[in-house]
């Protein structure tokens, strides 16, 4: 027999055969004593007891590999997949499959090995609108939805997860979810609130009416707001060593996803052009821009200036200022000279500027340029719609390759855009709007 000290790192089947191998030399023993008529003599005593603790040795082994492969099964959850046996009517177990990834390294590291033709997961969701191209010399990464794989729906959620003081609008405007299909065009009704006075309900008036008067014909008018989800995607060098390891990946790359779509989505809510891509606020006809008193300067006047022109009709206005502000801000004072913040510094600086919450926003244009302070009023009036995604793909891009790295191509879905499409003019004749932002002096 070998030491018990040897250790039993051997798989299941041969720790169940050295079980038996053990119980087996045990009874010999005992056949030899029994046949015998006798006590075990000194030697065998000694024998015997080895064997016992070899036993105990290789069944504690058994339970804890026993133990590991029930886990195991657990995370692979297999589904019997049923085809026709040959030759016969009666159906038999197919192969069969794991249902879902145990992380989202996991699930990258399937994809990863499918760009390098080491076979395709079945766990795999191909998205045929959003495939990998093949190239002459491999796979490489393409600009527009090319094809790839969905996120799972578990690891979706997380990746979306909005964190109010990372994603500011987003978390703080009307958003739609993707529906389906997700990437459809959807259009809103929206009353056409634009023009004179006549048109705050969308030109529909009411009238006091007196005994057997007729009663006077008002219509309705509407627009219609358009959003299309549109495609946004970066890529994330993965290297080889850091592939191999699952829970590392997936928590390197679920933070950089994550953070990376936060800011493309926050830099085109409030800075978009609207092409192939959101109408940010400060590009959208329906923002206020208030011209400040001096170039490069933020002054009481300014900002009081910004919130008479503010739509305080439902919502939370809020702040979007830039940090370069922040010493203007820090220094302001009001027409009496008192400090509209704390002198003492110890205090920290307040958070909110004629009581509506500021943000400082790391996407706002520089001081003393359009936009540096923005004044939003964005639930309900700025319309966020998702579409599908986020997807995947891999391939190499450029000397990759021969870095020992793989490229991880992330991108998903959204459009964005105000719902007014001017200011609205309100019944005493005074234009405001939910967004209002600080311009550059007056020519």
């Amino acid at each position: 027999m070998k030491s018990n000290e040897e250790g039993y790192t051997m798989k299941l089947q041969a720790l169940r055969e050295k079980r038996a191998q053990v119980v087996t030399d045990m009874e010999a023993i005992l056949d030899t004593v029994d046949t015998e008529a006798r006590e075990m003599d000194e030697t065998e005593s000694e024998l015997y007891a080895q064997y016992e603790g070899e036993l105990e040795t290789v069944k504690a082994a058994i339970a804890r590999r026993e133990s590991i492969e029930t886990e195991r099964e657990s995370l692979d959850a297999v589904k019997p997949a049923a085809t026709k046996a040959q030759g016969a009517g009666r159906t038999a177990p197919g192969v069969e499959a794991k249902r879902e990834f145990s992380s989202l390294g996991e699930f990258m590291g399937a994809v990863i090995r499918h760009a390098k033709g080491n076979g395709t997961d079945q766990r795999l969701a191909y998205d045929e609108n959003a495939g990998i191209n093949a190239a002459a010399d491999g796979q490489e990464m393409s600009d527009g939805s090319a094809g790839g794989f969905m996120v799972p729906t578990q690891w979706r959620d997380e990746l979306m997860r909005v964190e109010p003081q990372q994603a500011i609008i987003r978390s703080r405007s009307n958003v739609m979810p993707a529906g389906s299909p997700p990437d459809a065009e959807i259009t809103m009704p929206a009353l056409d609130q634009s023009g004179s006075t006549d048109n705050v309900y969308g030109g529909v008036t009411m009238n006091w009416i007196g005994e057997g008067d007729v009663k006077p014909k008002t219509e309705g008018k509407f627009r219609e707001v358009s959003l299309t989800p549109h495609e946004i995607a970066g890529h994330i060098p993965i290297t080889d060593k850091l592939m191999r390891n699952a829970p590392a990946m997936s928590s390197i790359v679920e933070t950089l996803m994550r953070q990376s779509l936060t800011a493309a989505q926050e830099f085109a809510f409030l800075r978009g052009d609207g092409v192939a891509k959101p109408t940010g606020i400060l590009n959208s006809n329906a923002t206020v821009k208030i011209s400040r008193e001096t170039a490069t300067q933020v002054s009481y006047v300014d900002l009081s200036s910004m919130v008479a022109k503010m739509l305080m009709q439902g919502g939370q206005p809020y702040w979007l200022i830039s940090q370069s502000a922040y010493s203007q801000l820090a220094q302001l004072q009001d027409p009496n000279g008192g400090y509209v913040w704390k002198a003492n510094a110890v205090e920290g600086s307040p958070g909110s500027l004629f009581g509506y919450p500021i943000f400082w926003h790391e996407r706002s244009p520089l001081l003393g340029v359009y936009g540096d302070v923005t004044l939003c009023n964005s639930d309900p009036y700025y319309l966020i719609k998702d579409g599908s995604g986020p997807f995947v793909s891999a391939g190499f891009i450029q000397d990759d390759f021969v870095k020992n790295q793989t490229r991880i191509k992330v991108f998903s879905n959204v459009d964005a855009k105000t719902w007014l499409t001017e200011p609205f003019t309100q019944e005493g004749g005074y234009q405001v709007s939910p967004f209002v932002a600080l311009d550059i002096p007056e020519a």
